[in-house]
């Protein structure tokens, strides 16, 4: 699904059934279409990309295991969900988004983060953040 044309979106009260609607439902629709647009590519580039991620948290995984002389069974499971958090860095920036989170399960927040750091806060254009046991990746 594309974006074919661009109109100039106004908003008109309406009344229903005797409630005042300040703005159209209708008028909300170029913005879903926009998400919608953006979910797209991104799932489309998470499609060709997972196997790579994977294959590089294990990896940064086991080092980080390692330079902590930890010996920890660890699992991963992987789910979507939509992010809300502010920027390790700089408190007043606002990260919201679609997101892939690994929770690491058995590792500990330390080695999560160790992991983090070794993507060092990116991955192919994506934000990367760690919260206890979960390695969280924005979609763009």
């Amino acid at each position: 699904m594309k974006v074919k044309k661009i109109k100039l979106i106004t908003e008109e009260a309406r009344e229903v059934n005797g409630v005042t609607f300040l703005n159209s439902t209708q008028d909300q629709f170029p913005y879903v279409e926009s998400a919608l647009n953006t979910l797209d590519n991104n799932f489309n580039w998470w499609k060709e990309n997972w196997p790579a991620l994977e294959e590089l948290v294990a990896q940064y995984l086991h080092k980080a295991l390692e330079e902590k002389f930890e010996r920890k069974n660890v699992n991963v499971s992987s789910r979507f969900t939509v992010f809300h958090g502010t920027d390790e860095k700089v408190e007043d920036v606002i990260w919201t988004g679609p997101a892939i989170v690994y929770t690491l399960k058995g590792a500990g927040s330390s080695v999560t983060n160790a992991v983090k750091r070794q993507f060092g806060g990116m991955y192919k254009g994506r934000k990367v953040f760690a919260d206890g046991e979960q390695l969280i990746f924005l979609f763009g």
